[in-house]
């Protein structure tokens, strides 16, 4: 993470957005922990170069695994005269369980101000701070629950199938954007209603060769299709 002298904030993270959300939700953890608005956090993300290591964008998983080291590099990136023997003080530091808050003190000062007095300090054109998220601990077990239900009709004549609705409910704890995590129930709805419906992927037993190669053959859910 680099902290800038015009106040600005950029969150280098080496993770690629195939539709999770955490190039909005990260630069979220970060503006939240430093007390500065949204629009002043930037997200360098795509790119391994310059950066540790990361885990792979699947299962939406990366808010739960990257969210922590954000969070602590923003704890970091506070300017020196907040911090005490190189350390965040405890208003800064990362909690554990829930999402942090910006240090009073630099509430009080303004990001832009606080920055760049910092900065002056160490006579560096920016800041620069890295988090990493801590190994689960062998004595817990963390699981998330989650129930679909789907009405459906069915002819029984000709096995024609419509599914009517489908409701879905998750305990995933904290959400940090709402929105998205709804958005991904949505998703993972319609994608588990294309594997038990319409999605196959058929092999010519001879050749070996993928019968199903585009969406024309391989047939998914569109909007006709969803419930």
């Amino acid at each position: 993470m680099v902290a800038r002298p015009d106040g600005s904030v950029e969150v280098q993270a080496g993770v690629v957005e195939i539709g999770a959300g955490q190039i909005t939700v990260l630069p979220m953890i970060a503006a939240e922990e430093l007390g500065l608005p949204a629009e002043r956090i930037n997200i360098h993300h795509g790119d391994t170069d310059g950066t540790h290591y990361a885990p792979s964008s699947h299962a939406s998983r990366i808010t739960s695994e990257m969210g922590p080291a954000v969070l602590q590099a923003a704890s970091l990136v506070a300017p020196p005269p907040l911090r005490a023997g190189g350390r965040a003080p405890r208003g800064l530091a990362p909690r554990p369980g829930r999402r942090g808050r910006a240090h009073p003190r630099a509430r009080r000062a303004g990001a832009r101000d606080v920055l760049h007095r910092g900065v002056r300090a160490d006579a560096e054109p920016e800041i620069r701070a890295t988090g990493s998220a801590r190994p689960n601990p062998d004595d817990v077990i963390f699981r998330t629950f989650g129930a679909h239900g789907a009405e459906v009709e069915v002819d029984v004549e000709t096995g024609e199938l419509r599914v009517l609705r489908i409701v879905c409910s998750h305990d995933i704890g904290q959400p940090i954007n709402p929105k998205l995590v709804e958005s991904q129930q949505f998703g993972g709805a319609v994608m588990g209603l294309g594997y038990g419906l319409y999605e196959e992927a058929e092999m010519d037993r001879k050749t070996g060769v993928l019968l199903t190669p585009d969406v024309h053959q391989y047939r998914v859910p569109t909007a006709l299709e969803t419930p």
